[in-house]
């Protein structure tokens, strides 16, 4: 349940919730029963301890500086992803142009959290598009 409160962000609950109370239930507002069911359906997709592994791997990466010969990056985030913060991107932009290439952050800024890149496809598709010349 905590880290499904890392996808979506706090404008996006409160939009879909509110303080609604979960029909049916006299003292459960909907959010927990929506945070109960999200909670139970990942313990029996994900192995906790596959979780554990995956978070140490992602923590223990480091950049390790090479030349990039002249790539052109782009790194597209989104304003409310508390997960990957936009500013890590603009981390990643100089990683990039200190090590010989050039890179480009796009920040949207759209409501969903980390979800956004799965819930957006119009406005990261026209950063593509723009990016690529199509």
């Amino acid at each position: 349940m905590v880290g499904h409160l890392s996808f979506l962000s706090g404008v996006a609950l409160e939009r879909k919730f509110g303080r609604d109370i979960q029909p049916g239930a006299t003292d459960q507002f909907a959010v927990e029963s929506y945070l109960n069911y999200q909670g139970d359906k990942f313990t029996k997709r994900f192995d906790a301890n596959s979780l554990l592994r995956v978070t140490r791997a992602i923590d223990r990466w480091e950049w390790q500086p090479t030349r990039t010969g002249g790539i052109e990056f782009l790194f597209v985030s989104f304003s409310s992803d508390t997960l990957y913060r936009p500013e890590q991107s603009d981390e990643l932009v100089e990683m990039a142009t200190k090590s010989g290439g050039s890179g480009r952050h796009v920040c949207i800024d759209l409501p969903y959290g980390h979800d956004a890149f799965l819930l957006d496809g119009e406005h990261q598709g026209a950063v593509v598009r723009e990016f690529l010349g199509r």
